[in-house]
Order: C-alpha cells, then sequence, then structure tokens
C-alpha cells in the first residue's frame, strides 16, 4: 500500500466547525507569555540537548553544502567487520499513573508505517568472497569492495537513481537489497552472481512475488522521464529464487513506475504512458496476463492495494480536486466500480482483504488543522459499505486493520480533549470496550508529521500497541487486547525521547515510531527507535533479552536512527547515518532477537 496525500484541503463539500489546534496549544498560550517565562539558568547541556544541537547543525550543513556535494564523486562502498558495541539491559517498571481505562507487501520501502513480517523462509547462506580491487575504488562504475559479515560501510551515502535513491529492501528468504552494492545474505556476506544483469552489473530490487520471484530493475536506465510514448522505458527483470534471470525478461514498463505483488507470483505495475496512466499485470515468466488504461488526467495518486484474489483498488486525483477518487479493477482490467466519488486521502489493506478508505477535512478558517477524520470500508462499488462512513472529531491516524478485520484508529484530541483509541467491526459499529482514554498530558504520537497520529500497531495476536506521548517524545507504550484493556505488564515507560530522524532540509526531525516483527516460533517483538539505542520489547512489556542495542558512535560527528526493516527470523535491520567532518556515511547493522550483531 502506498499513500501519497497528506492532510486536507480546502476543496471539500460537507460541514466544518470550529475547534481549537490542540491540548498543548492552549496550554502554551495560557502559561508560556514570554515576559512571565523565567530563564533556566545556563548549565551542561542534556543528551537530547546535544543531539538536538547535532542534528540542528547537520541539516544546516546539508542545506548549503547540497550545491557542493552534487559535484563530488561518490558511491565508494567499503564495509567493516563485524564490532563489538556495548550493550547494557534496562527494565523499567510500569509506572501506575500512566495505565489507560478499558475503553504482504515485501517490495514497499520505508515509509514511516509499521508492517509485519510474515511467511519466513529458510536463508541459504553464500560462501564469503571479496570483489577486486583493494585499496577501494574511487570511480563509482568500478565494483565495490565486499567484506565478511556486518556492519556494511557505505561512504557517501546510497547511490542510485531517483526512483530508488535511499531504498533497501529485505527479501522473504533474507536477502538484503541496497543500491549499488551487491545483494547480501543474512551474514552480510555478498551473493555471487545475485540479481546480475545481462550487460554486467547487478539489478536493484523492487519487489517479490508470492511464489518466490525478485523483481529487478536496470536502475542506470531506467526511462528518460520524457513521459513520451515513444521514449525508452524503465527495464524490468524477473529474477529466480536462486538470483538467477529467467528467460523471458526483460520487459519495458513504461515510464515511472510503481510495482505492486500480486497474487500467484504476479505483479501488478502502474506506469504512465504518454498522459495516460496504465495497469499492467505480469506473469513470473515476464508474459503479460493483462493490460488496460486507467485512464488519462488520474495521475494523482493517493495509493492502490490488491485484494488475494487479484482484485486492484485504484485511488486517483484529477488536476481539478484534491481528494481522491477510487477505481476498482478485476483481475483482467474490468471496471467494477461505478461513478466515482472522491474525498479520500488514503487506502489501506488488511490481512482479510479488508480495504478500508481514510480522508481528513481541514478547518476552513487553516487548511492546517484537521477538523474530522472519515474512515469506510470499501466495496467492490468502489463506494462506502453499508453502515459507514464514521467520523473522528480532529487528526486520525491512519487506520489499522486486525487479523479479525477489526479496524483500529488513534485520535489526537482537540482543545483540551484527551487523545483517544477507537475500534470499529467491520460494519462500522463502535465495538465494545472502546474508545479507550489516553493517560492526561500525553497524545497519540505523531512522529513529527504534523498533528497527524502514526498508525497504531496491531500484533499477531491482536493485541494493539499505542505510543502516548508528550511534546518532547517522552511518555509510554500501552498494550490493549481486543476488548480494550490494558494487557498485563504494560505500559512500558519510555527511558528515552523516540530518535530523531532527519525530515530533509530545514523542515524538522520525525520519528517512524514503533514496528512489530513476527518470529517465525509465533508471536513478535515490538522495537523502538529511542535516542542512541535500539530496544526490543516481549509481549510481557519487558525489554527483551540481550537488548538494548546502543548506536555505535563515530569518533567524529553524530550516529542517527536513519532506517530500519523487519528480518523474516524476527530480527531487523537498521540503518544509521553517520555525519562526520567529511561527508555522510551510511552503516547497517543487521541484529538477531537477541540484540546481537549477525554473524
Amino acid at each position: 500500500m502506498k499513500s501519497g496525500r497528506g492532510k486536507g484541503a480546502p476543496d471539500r463539500e460537507r460541514g466544518y466547525w470550529e475547534a481549537p489546534r490542540s491540548a498543548f496549544g492552549r496550554i502554551e498560550a495560557r502559561i508560556e507569555e514570554p515576559s512571565e517565562i523565567e530563564q533556566p539558568p545556563v548549565g551542561p547541556l542534556t543528551r537530547r540537548q546535544k543531539m538536538g544541537r547535532s542534528l540542528w547543525l547537520r541539516r544546516r550543513l546539508v542545506a548549503v553544502g547540497v550545491s557542493a556535494v552534487a559535484v563530488v564523486v561518490a558511491g565508494v562502498v567499503t564495509i567493516s567487520g563485524p564490532k563489538a558495541h556495548a550493550q547494557a539491559i534496562h527494565s523499567p517498571e510500569p509506572s501506575s499513573d500512566a495505565t489507560a481505562s478499558p475503553s504482504d507487501d515485501l517490495s514497499a520501502v520505508w515509509t514511516y508505517v509499521p508492517y509485519v513480517y510474515e511467511t519466513p523462509v529458510p536463508v541459504a547462506t553464500d560462501d564469503p568472497y571479496q570483489f577486486a580491487s583493494d585499496p577501494p575504488q574511487t570511480d563509482p562504475t568500478d565494483p565495490p569492495v565486499v567484506l565478511k559479515g556486518w556492519p556494511i560501510t557505505v561512504l557517501g551515502g546510497l547511490q542510485g537513481s531517483d526512483a530508488i535513491s535511499g531504498q533497501f529492501l529485505v527479501g522473504p528468504d533474507g536477502t538484503t537489497y541496497i543500491p549499488g552494492i551487491p545483494a547480501l545474505d543474512a551474514t552480510g556476506h555478498a551473493r555471487k552472481d545475485w540479481l546480475r544483469l545481462p550487460g554486467g552489473g547487478d539489478a536493484t530490487a523492487v519487489a517479490f512475488g508470492s511464489d518466490g520471484t525478485i523483481y529487478a530493475i536496470d536502475d542506470t536506465s531506467s526511462g528518460d522521464g520524457s513521459n513520451s510514448p515513444d521514449s525508452p522505458g524503465t527495464q524490468l527483470y524477473g529474477y529466480a529464487p536462486t538470483g538467477k534471470l529467467r528467460a523471458g525478461w526483460p520487459v519495458d514498463v513504461g515510464d515511472n513506475p510503481s510495482f505492486e505483488a500480486g497474487p500467484g507470483g504476479t505483479l501488478y505495475v502502474i506506469s504512465s504512458d504518454g498522459s495516460n496512466m496504465k495497469a499492467t499485470v505480469l506473469t513470473p515468466s515476464g508474459k503479460t496476463k493483462a493490460s488496460w488504461n486507467i485512464g488519462s488526467d488520474k495521475s494523482g495518486t493517493c495509493g492502490d492495494v490488491i485484494r488475494s484474489d487479484g482484485t486492484l483498488f485504484y485511488a486517483y486525483s484529477t488536476s481539478s480536486a484534491a481528494t481522491c477518487s477510487v477505481l476498482v479493477f478485476s483481475p483482467t482490467g474490468k471496471l467494477l466500480s461505478g461513478s466515482p466519488v472522491r474525498g479520500w486521502d488514503g487506502l489501506v489493506l488488511g490481512p482479510d482483504d479488508t480495504v478500508v478508505a481514510y480522508g481528513r477535512d481541514s478547518e476552513p478558517y487553516d487548511v492546517s488543522v484537521v477538523a474530522r477524520t472519515k474512515y469506510a470500508v470499501i466495496g467492490t462499488d468502489g463506494l462506502a459499505a453499508p453502515g459507514w462512513p464514521v467520523y473522528v472529531e480532529g487528526a486520525g491516524s491512519d487506520p489499522a486493520i486486525g487479523p479479525d478485520g477489526s479496524i483500529y484508529v488513534a485520535q489526537l484530541g482537540l482543545g483540551t480533549a484527551v487523545s483517544r483509541i477507537f475500534a470499529y467491526d467491520k460494519s462500522g459499529i463502535l465495538e465494545s470496550g472502546w474508545p479507550v482514554d489516553l493517560p492526561s498530558g500525553s497524545g497519540a504520537f505523531a512522529g513529527g508529521e504534523g498533528d497527524i497520529p502514526l498508525p497504531l500497531i496491531v500484533g499477531a495476536d491482536g493485541t494493539v500497541y499505542v505510543a502516548a506521548t508528550n511534546s518532547d517524545w517522552m511518555g509510554s507504550i500501552i498494550a490493549l487486547d481486543h476488548s480494550g484493556a490494558v494487557v498485563p505488564g504494560w505500559p512500558y515507560q519510555l527511558p528515552q525521547a523516540f530518535a530523531d530522524v532527519s525530515g530533509g532540509g530545514m523542515g524538522g526531525a520525525t520519528s517512524p515510531g514503533p514496528t512489530y516483527v513476527r518470529l517465525p516460533s509465533g508471536g513478535g517483538l515490538l522495537y523502538l527507535g529511542l535516542e542512541g539505542e535500539v530496544v526490543a520489547l516481549g509481549s510481557d512489556g519487558k525489554v527483551a533479552p540481550g537488548w538494548p542495542y546502543l548506536l555505535p558512535q563515530p569518533k567524529s560527528g553524530t550516529a542517527y536512527l536513519d532506517d530500519w526493516a523487519g528480518t523474516p527470523d524476527g530480527g531487523i535491520l537498521i540503518l544509521t547515518d553517520v555525519d562526520g567532518q567529511d561527508d555522510t556515511t551510511n552503516v547497517f547493522v543487521r541484529l538477531a532477537t537477541s540484540g546481537k550483531t549477525e554473524r
């Protein structure tokens, strides 16, 4: 699922109401008068202040030096061997005053939306080997040097085309795909002759078929961006689970494509063909199973999802509309939906094939303030199912869907109202025991993205995990069962604030919040990216043995948690962004469930 829409826009056709911005805004307006604030004594900077100052300087340097960096030849890749990292275990006691009252797509890249890894596949480890040459090459066209094991260090930052720059994926067999270097097995060894292009070089993985097919592109020639029907498009390749190119590939998939895995190993490609949007269904052998035109003036996408039967739900906007409508197509391209109704900002697909749309209405006097958020289960006619939509006052999160189809929403309270968590059944009825009020003074964590709460996390057993934080990103993690009651052993009190992740430019920091990764044996671990460390929590609300993992800090500069992805064995692969005096360096570390670096 992808969503390209943000908050609501002024073009709405429904009622509004006046409301204060937020509880925090009201409190600060009454108390923090400049003339009344007593300046605190000057003292040593706290750890958070130091990291905040480093982050500010980092963004300033990036903004000022972007023109100079553009002419620097980057792409030199070196890899250091495993390093020992300081480990510490802490297990804060839950606070009694923080309890709440009762109330596959592996092709997706990191979007700050928590996801669950399923269907683990045994990892086949290749023999370690090293590319020539030594010392590392300075020409980005030369083969990189890949040594043995984690961590993996990429000098100069990730390389690649605009379509895949900065992305990395973990396949269903545990193979890691980092743009610009060969594929790596679970132990950090390069997989020899894996995803090799016919003319040499490595293809870049973009999606994984349900049958094990690895879909990849040649990012050195991924279309000329001219949007002309006669221009060369992106070349797509299909590889067997062994990493070998299959017959029938490559296939030209047009310009600016997006990829979604479909049933039976198929791949859905949505791309532009001149001024027209086009959908193509490809088989693992490179044959076109179906192809149809979505239509012109429908290039503004709010996302698309594919049900297990191959039905495509496509949300689009036109040049004259600020919000999206939903079109529904059968696997053969037959239009199933009727007259489209706009008003949506995105789509979410549940594990039971439930499709939920969400949209946010802005206040008429200030479009940056969300007045209400609506949700609806969408049928194959493209319209809201009976009993829907339902409305939540103020800013609501994207929906999270549980194993039984229950739909969970986090609300950021308006004015002095408390934040709440809502649960609806598939008919749009509020479930018994809900909503749940969050602790006084806490709000549903928004991760720095304005006032929109991050989506809730639903575990393998249906437990709902909520990050309840204050304006300093401190607070607790609350686990709720299906009835809205707090699970024994929770909440978990954050020992430190959530980690800052650069949002790009000077726009402020963001944070992905928690993420949940399933274990092959059942259940899963909840991972938290905090300042300077990563913590794993078990289902009992306690820190898992061997955690936290302390981010290694370089001799010069500062290391920041930048991105992460779950692995099929229940561990996690983290990307740290190290800013030194010379250039940005990306360091990848793969952590086992024990909190130790994989070997």
